[in-house]
């Protein structure tokens, strides 16, 4: 099993060619990139990465996971815990910035489903990074700094 700071396609495919490995294991990389996984799936069957996830679609997995998260901690503990991953999901997401700024600062369902409506109304204010580069913080050296 590969490991260690697999954030892409070229990462997963450097890593099998290096170390012959039968599979590879994904951690901080799925943070900014939950679409890796199906990239990885259709690399391994027909060796392309697929389709480039649209903006509905990360849409789409950022509220199936908020709401996921409430129906098992609860309204209260989801918001709070979700505030820690509107960064990774707004890499892709590029929400204007006062939405961006109302989910960091999320305190109900309801302001939840309100502000991604108004992200879907409003479209990424850049374009959307397909394949891209997630900036997933590595260590440079022991890891007692983290």
């Amino acid at each position: 099993m590969g490991n260690g700071d697999i954030r892409t396609l070229a990462d997963a495919a450097a890593t099998f060619e290096e170390t012959g490995c039968a599979a590879v294991s994904i951690g901080r990389g799925a943070l900014s990139n939950p679409f890796l996984f199906r990239q990885l799936s259709s690399w391994a069957e027909c060796g392309e990465p697929g389709p480039d996830p649209t903006f509905e679609e990360r849409l789409d997995l950022m509220s199936a996971h908020f709401h996921g998260l409430v129906s098992r901690r609860g309204e209260r503990l989801a918001c709070f815990q979700f505030r820690k991953l509107i960064k990774w999901y707004s890499y892709a997401i590029r929400p204007p910035k006062d939405l961006y700024h109302r989910l960091i600062n999320l305190a109900s369902v309801r302001l939840f489903d309100d502000t991604v409506a108004e992200i879907r109304a409003s479209g990424p204010v850049s374009p959307l990074p397909g394949h891209f580069e997630p900036r997933v913080p590595v260590p440079s050296g022991p890891i007692d700094k983290w």
